[in-house]
């Protein structure tokens, strides 16, 4: 039989806990009359102001229960949260961790430092607080969903999915986790999964219009353009629809080449009194782009440079000009020369490593020879890139010696290859930023090739300009003179490969690509020893759907318009031109 006084108790908390905290405060002014120095009362009397808003009063409480009991978790916990209320994060974090000192696992305060680090920009720590609770409360879907968005930041995107996937499986009926999943997948390019996402999102609420934009904009990827312009009729003539649905009608009506009815979407984004839709540099891009297209280039390139403007990145000039140096420096020829390589199965895998400065074509030639039987696309893929950082925030190293780091890199780098379909035998990793990773793909791949794509340099630079990358793979694209100095950086790293690696490297000029298409296939072939094939030249009928920049270009005959395409802007371009020529 429950007690009196336990059963009294049972209710305030209830009452508080059901947002009721008036009546809980009716109840308890008894109660605690009766037992005043009763911490369980006090601590649901603080909780019951605190959800009042009565910030001063629930402290004053809060500070009377570790009065009583210094060691108390619900008021060291509960002074965290009126602090952090009142905007004093440095005295929240304080009694967070006083709590957790003495109860490690405590999950409100866990859940608190990390609202707290990840709005004070130290989001390793915040992941850290919330795997825990992942860990102490398994069945948390709202823990599930900030940890995902947590992960999604620090670029984690594969363990972000599968956080999302968590919370899917806890509320499958909750549109707002497919919606998330939604997004996580196609940031990773797993677009066809991706509108398998937002098409749940969709069938929990039909209403949900984020899911229709995202959902719309993975059909657009995929080839069926008409469907998502048809998806997204009902939102576009709702009233007061939101500026998603305009941004995804405006990027799609523009690649249906209705380009005034594209321009009306994307002003109304850009004019939105939603701030996050206004100060989100995504249509800014697809703005500036369908400007270009009515011949509006001044306006167009104003477009961009808000876009850019909008989306800051910390590029580090000085340790990136360090690391080119130590690369250069540590990548000789004689050292190249007496690697002996590290378990090379002959015949088996043959890595293909695409590279060159974004927007240098190098989709196309992926998607080129995608089209031969002995090819499989991989894609752009970060393992290279993954495995320098690492290395490089090891020391500055920027290379290994050791065979045993060497054979488990070769390890991580198999385990990340997708099996070969058919006869394939070249698998193809395009990601453009390799080109500072050749020489340590060198060194536990001894049986790759490369081909080096290179196009002309002020359109290279207007394109990526003009291109929405991520910040934290290519931290360099929002500005033409970080452009400039990565450029130089990358023509002088290929040709130190060209002369210190040791193998053929295939080069591909893009001008001639588009110009005379038959005899340059033929001869990126002949490069890679492998027999003509005439499905090449109709790499835009390849059912295959590239996620990058250039998903839409691949899918058409080649074209010669975006040579000298630089020449439009005048003086647009200066900044690049004499940052190129310093």
């Amino acid at each position: 039989m429950v007690e009196p006084f336990e059963s009294k108790a049972l209710l305030v908390e209830t009452l508080v806990s059901q947002g009721q905290p008036e009546l809980a405060l009716a109840e308890l002014s008894s109660m605690l009359a009766a037992s005043p120095q009763d911490c369980r009362l006090l601590g649901a009397k603080a909780r019951a102001l605190n959800n009042l808003g009565r910030l001063d009063e629930a402290e004053a409480v809060f500070r009377q229960i570790i009065a009583i009991d210094p060691e108390n978790i619900e008021g060291l916990a509960g002074l965290g949260h009126v602090a952090a209320a009142k905007g004093d994060l440095a005295a929240a974090e304080h009694w967070w961790q006083r709590a957790l000192q003495h109860e490690p696992d405590h999950v409100r305060s866990l859940k608190g430092l990390a609202r707290l680090m990840a709005g004070s920009r130290r989001p390793e720590e915040a992941c850290r607080c919330l795997t825990r609770v992942s860990e102490l409360e398994p069945e948390d879907t709202d823990n599930w969903l900030n940890l995902a968005e947590l992960l999604q930041f620090l670029d984690r995107f594969r363990e972000a999915v599968s956080a999302c996937k968590k919370a899917a499986a806890l509320e499958p009926g909750r549109a707002e986790v497919h919606e998330t999943l939604g997004r996580l997948l196609y940031s990773l390019g797993d677009v066809e999964d991706a509108e398998q996402a937002y098409a749940a999102a969709l069938r929990n609420d039909p209403d949900s219009q984020e899911a229709a934009s995202g959902r719309a904009l993975c059909l657009d990827v995929m080839g069926r353009r008409d469907a998502g312009l048809q998806l997204l009729d009902p939102y576009l003539v709702a009233e007061n629809h939101l500026p998603c649905v305009d941004y995804a009608a405006g990027r799609l009506l523009s690649g249906a080449g209705r380009y005034e009815e594209a321009l009306a979407c994307l002003k109304k984004t850009v004019s939105s009194t939603d701030r996050n839709w206004r100060l989100n540099p995504r249509p800014w891009y697809a703005l500036g782009s369908v400007l270009e297209k009515l011949g509006e280039y001044g306006e167009a390139f104003d477009a961009w440079s808000e876009a850019n403007r909008l989306k800051p990145a910390l590029f580090r000039e000085e340790e990136f000009e360090e690391r080119v140096r130590a690369i250069i420096h540590w990548y000789t020829k004689e050292r190249i020369a007496s690697w002996s390589g590290v378990g090379a199965d002959s015949g088996v895998i043959r890595p293909l490593f695409i590279v060159g400065m974004p927007r240098s074509g190098t989709t196309l030639v992926e998607q080129i020879l995608d089209c031969h039987p002995r090819v499989h696309a991989g894609g752009e893929r970060l393992v290279l890139e993954n495995m320098a950082a690492r290395l490089w925030n090891q020391n500055r190293r920027v290379g290994t010696e050791d065979p045993v780091e060497a054979g488990a890199l070769r390890k991580k780098w198999e385990q990340s290859v997708e099996e070969l379909s058919g006869q394939a035998v070249y698998y193809t990793d395009n990601f453009p930023g390799n080109f500072m990773h050749l020489g340590l793909a060198r060194i536990f791949l001894p049986e790759m090739s490369v081909i080096w794509c290179r196009r002309n340099a002020a359109d290279t630079a207007l394109s990526i300009f003009a291109n929405d990358f991520n910040r934290h793979i290519v931290p360099w694209a929002n500005s033409l003179e970080h452009i400039a100095l990565v450029w130089k950086a990358h023509e002088k790293l290929m040709q130190h490969w060209l002369a210190s690696l040791g193998i053929p490297v295939v080069q591909v000029r893009y001008e001639s690509l588009v110009e005379n298409p038959e005899d340059q296939v033929r001869g990126l072939l002949q490069g890679l020893s492998l027999a003509w094939e005439p499905a090449c030249l109709r790499f835009h009928e390849n059912r295959r759907f590239a996620n990058t920049a250039s998903f839409d270009q691949v899918r058409r005959p080649l074209y010669t318009s975006s040579v000298g395409r630089h020449r439009r802007y005048g003086r647009k371009l200066e900044p690049f031109l004499s940052a190129l020529s310093l």
